[in-house]
């Protein structure tokens, strides 16, 4: 029993190690919300935006994996906006932290086009804590493998992102860690294009969604996204991944309170182990001062 506990950690050990670089990849939460995938999508409405988002994979898995994302952002001009970011990502033994600030610049084009470039900056900490390996006390605890401070090391991280909207189109491109340390320059590469056009004379209109994501390791994936909103107050979306995976999500947005949650199911390959993933995100917005005082 001690032989098989032992084979399976290191098993785990080593894939984390391997795919260390990758890390958080596939699990970005960006179903709700994009701002975690391209720092220019921080929008300047004139209000200070705090969120947080929260997505658990393999629901009724051990030690299921969880991400964990608080970005708060506000305006410096009208074409400027700062934000900061907090990411927690834990797969079982292995964690990663990421702290970094975001800058956002809206270049106006004309009437009905602009062009929005975001920049992200700080630090990314990856590490193996060996308390979360069930039934760690019965590993042979002089093995180096499992010491603290095996595997844990904190890098500098940057990130570009790029929107250009025209009317209600929206065309995005991003590279989040294109900067990793002293690694060579990330090949990791988000590209998005949604649209939003009105129903007819009703108060619906439908926005469909594409994300394309080339992914170094792991293989490509594209998101197809539909949803449907009503009079930009309640929504309810739809989406599919290459990797057979389905989700459906709804929520609501009051301008000063927004809540989302988001329900994925797992493939056929995973469908035995664990059945489906959450995803909830809540946002706060409010005036700044500046503006508060100005509406006053």
């Amino acid at each position: 029993m001690r032989r098989v506990i032992f084979i399976t950690a290191i098993i785990l050990i080593n894939a984390g190690v391997s795919y260390g670089q990758e890390m958080a990849y596939g699990y970005y939460n960006y179903i709700l919300n994009p701002y975690n995938l391209n720092s220019a999508y921080v929008e300047n409405d004139e209000s200070i935006t705090a969120t947080l988002n929260t997505k658990t994979y393999m629901a009724g898995f051990g030690n299921a994996p969880r991400n964990t994302m608080f970005g708060i952002a506000a305006p410096v001009s009208n074409e400027q906006v700062l934000g900061a970011r907090i990411i927690s990502d834990r797969r079982g033994a292995y964690e990663l932290s990421k702290y970094d600030l975001t800058y956002s610049y809206q270049l106006k084009i004309d009437e009905m086009s602009n062009l929005r470039f975001g920049v992200s900056a700080g630090a990314v900490r990856r590490m193996l804590n060996p308390n979360s390996i069930d039934n760690v006390e019965h590993l042979n605890q002089a093995d180096p493998t499992i010491a603290s401070g095996y595997y844990d090391e904190v890098k500098f991280i940057a990130g570009i992102g790029m929107i250009y909207q025209f009317k209600k189109l929206n065309v995005g491109f991003s590279a989040p860690h294109l900067v990793l340390g002293n690694e060579e320059m990330s090949e990791f590469i988000v590209g998005s294009v949604d649209y939003e056009f009105h129903i007819g004379e009703t108060d619906f209109s439908l926005e469909p969604r594409l994300i394309y994501q080339n992914l170094p390791v792991l293989d490509n994936t594209l998101d197809i996204l539909l949803r449907t909103n009503y009079r930009e107050k309640v929504w309810v979306q739809l989406g599919y991944q290459t990797t057979e995976n389905l989700n459906f999500a709804l929520g609501f947005d009051f301008g000063a309170f927004g809540l989302g949650y988001s329900y994925g199911m797992n493939n056929r390959e995973l469908s035995d182990i664990a059945s489906n993933s959450n995803e909830i995100m809540i946002q706060f917005s409010f005036l700044s001062p500046k503006n508060k005082k100005s509406d006053d």
